[in-house]
Parts: structure tokens; sequence; C-alpha cells
């Protein structure tokens, strides 16, 4: 079997510096997208070091709260997870949050969200959601914090009931995403 490339790898290592530092470097950030996305690194590099400081700074805090969270403890407050996600994700087309920053889409909002905190956050991925649903939804959306947030719900009551030893969120993503690429 073939390894992945070194950006194919995911950074876990951020994780610690930038709750420490409460932003994302410009470094961080293409490294994170490349690691979710090889397409938007071009556009990435167009924004300000201090726009992404700025923004990243912004989500982070918003997501403070759930630094330590783990999204598969029952007692989850998903209202209150889903307003924090939606301020520090943002809309593109209020140019807000994460959104705002040039080659950020919703995935890679999310993927960044995951290496903050991978027991809270998955990553958004088409493979993923046709993993997790089949081709029952294939035509929805889930670039909206309301719906991402139900994708996130759905993830954790499939792994509950399906009882598939995950240990996070985001291993569950990853589960669905394999399943539906096999």
């Amino acid at each position: 079997m073939r390894s992945k490339p070194g950006y194919q790898v995911e950074p876990v290592g951020l994780r610690d510096g930038i709750w420490e530092r409460g932003y994302i470097t410009a470094w961080e950030l293409l490294r994170i997208c490349a690691w979710k996305s090889a397409k938007g690194v071009a556009l990435l590099s167009l924004n300000a070091e201090a726009e992404i400081e700025e923004r990243t700074r912004n989500a982070c805090t918003q997501l403070r709260w759930l630094k330590d969270a783990d999204a598969l403890d029952p007692s989850t407050d998903w209202d209150r997870w889903t307003e924090s996600v939606r301020l520090a994700i943002g809309a593109k087309k209020l140019g807000t949050g994460l959104l705002g920053l040039s080659g950020v889409g919703y995935p890679v909002a999310t993927a960044v969200l995951c290496i903050l905190n991978p027991r809270t956050f998955p990553v958004l991925d088409r493979w993923a959601v046709a993993g997790l649903y089949g081709d029952d939804r294939k035509s929805v959306s889930y670039e909206r914090a309301a719906r991402y947030s139900e994708y996130a719900q759905d993830l954790v009551r499939a792994g509950s009931s399906q009882q598939l030893g995950a240990s996070s969120i985001h291993e569950l993503d990853q589960l669905f995403m394999n399943a539906a690429m096999a």
C-alpha cells in the first residue's frame, strides 16, 4: 500500500500551540487546508496574515468552551454547540468567520474545527456524508451550521447504534468516509 504524501497526514501536532496562542498562524492554516484538500491552498495564500490571525482568534474564542469537550458525551449541549459553530465558521455570503477567508469553504472550516478538537468536531466530507446517509442525501447541502450539527449528531447516533467502537466523532467520520470510498 502506498503511503500518503506528508501534506495528507492529519496535522494533530498543531492543536496545543493553537489553543495556547489563541489563533492559527497562516502557515498552520495552510497545513490544515492541504490536509483537507490541497485545492484551496493557492487561494488561501491570498489572505493577509493579520486577517487569518484575527478570524481564527475569533473562532477560537467562540469555541473555547468546547476545547476539552466530547461530542460522544450524552450531555452535549447541541444548541450551544451549533451556535458556537455558526459564529466561528460564519457565512460565505456575508464574508464572516472562517468562511470570510479566501480558500476556506465549509469542509476546510470543519477541518480547522476538527484540528482544534477531534473529539468534538467531525470533518464534513462528501464521502463521509455518503457513507453515513447513502444515496438518500446526495442533493442535501450540509454547509450550514444547523446541517453540520445534524450531521454531527447523526454520526454520534450511528456510532452508538451500530456499536462501531470509535473513541471520537472524528473517528466516526473517518469510518464512514473510508467505508464509502471502499
